[in-house]
């Protein structure tokens, strides 16, 4: 990671508007000085959402996803294609974080705007 983070913050400091995900921090943990147990690598990356829930409308649905680009234990529902149903359930459901294979097997596009678009292609 060391590697391309010098290009990385060159980049999000020329393109402010980025979707790419801020990096806070990247920390190696040790739990036991004294331990054998390989120590624990974690990043700590700024959420990239910036949307007031209070400003969808009644009929819109508003689904939040975390993708990573893995397909190792990154699914939530058991049936990604029951997206579509759960619009009944709405209210149960908007609050969960959905994955990459739930994204995959259901949506597989971004809905975005034409000048969320046109930012993307500029960068």
């Amino acid at each position: 990671i060391k590697d391309f983070l010098p290009d990385y913050y060159c980049y999000l400091l020329m393109n402010p508007n980025s979707y790419l995900i801020p990096i806070l921090g990247v920390y190696k943990l040790k739990l036991n000085k004294n331990s054998d147990a390989a120590p624990i690598s974690f990043m700590l990356i700024r959420d990239v959402l910036d949307i007031c829930r209070n400003e969808i409308g009644p009929y819109d649905r508003m689904y939040t996803f975390n993708l990573k680009g893995s397909i190792y234990d990154r699914q939530v529902l058991s049936n990604p294609a029951d997206i579509f149903e759960i619009d009944a359930d709405y209210e149960e459901y908007k609050d969960i974080v959905f994955k990459d294979i739930d994204f995959i097997k259901s949506f597989n596009k971004l809905d975005i705007t034409n000048s969320q678009g046109e930012t993307i292609l500029s960068q």
